[in-house]
């Protein structure tokens, strides 16, 4: 599985999981709907569409940054290196540089797709603008903070990887007691008076609130 994959045991690839993007947001329950028609033709017409365009582009040579997005993602680039100093974790942290290089390639992606959408001809600017780098950065930002989310939740028995196992049954829950935390997912948790210490944990960094009981400890989601 995902989680025994990632978690403690010796990497290696000298950093394979940090070649990935991951995506661990909370999907819809996927309750049948009688108004689709199922076909999905839509994407399959763009993306054929799209394609034809890339095919009859007249692309001289390999795709460069214009002196403004260059500036954008310098500033993004210095930030991050800063940041990475201050990542204990080493799967995490061995992201960062690799992010560096998905930014470009969103920005070169949605550089492409701007052209397609605006140009209305069969060529395309070489230099890509200040607006596709800044909103591939956007992306790039996303998917690192999705990674650290995914080997957090994945760390076994780590502080944080705890933690987000807790929230994320309070946020399912709603409102919860230590002890229904603890019985909805028992492998994850020693006991429950560790339950209830880590939710004072959560209180404190404002993830949950407390709600005042006579026994015991009850939170929901801030």
């Amino acid at each position: 599985s995902l989680e025994s994959l990632m978690s403690d045991n010796p990497d290696d690839s000298a950093g394979l999981f940090a070649r990935w993007l991951f995506c661990g947001v909370d999907l819809p329950d996927p309750y049948f709907d009688p108004k689709e028609n199922g076909e999905g033709d839509d994407y399959f017409l763009f993306m054929e569409a799209l394609l034809d365009y890339i095919i009859n582009l007249e692309i001289t040579s390999d795709f460069i940054l214009s002196p403004e997005a260059k500036a954008i993602f310098a500033k993004w680039q210095h930030g991050l290196v800063d940041k990475q100093k201050l990542v204990h974790e080493h799967r995490i942290a061995i992201k960062y540089p690799k992010i560096e290089g998905e930014a470009v390639r969103f920005a070169t992606v949605l550089h492409v797709l701007n052209s397609w959408y605006t140009a209305g001809g069969n060529t395309i600017e070489i230099a890509i603008s200040a607006e596709a780098m800044e909103k591939g950065i956007y992306l790039a930002n996303w998917f690192l903070g999705q990674h650290h989310y995914v080997l957090t939740k994945c760390g076994g028995n780590s502080l944080d990887g705890k933690l987000a196992k807790l929230l994320m049954i309070v946020k399912k829950k709603g409102e919860c007691t230590a002890n229904q935390a603890y019985l909805a997912n028992k492998s994850a948790f020693k006991d429950t008076t560790e339950v209830g210490e880590l939710m004072m944990d959560l209180v404190k960094i404002k993830k949950v609130i407390r709600i005042p009981t006579r026994r015991g400890i009850t939170v929901k989601v801030n």
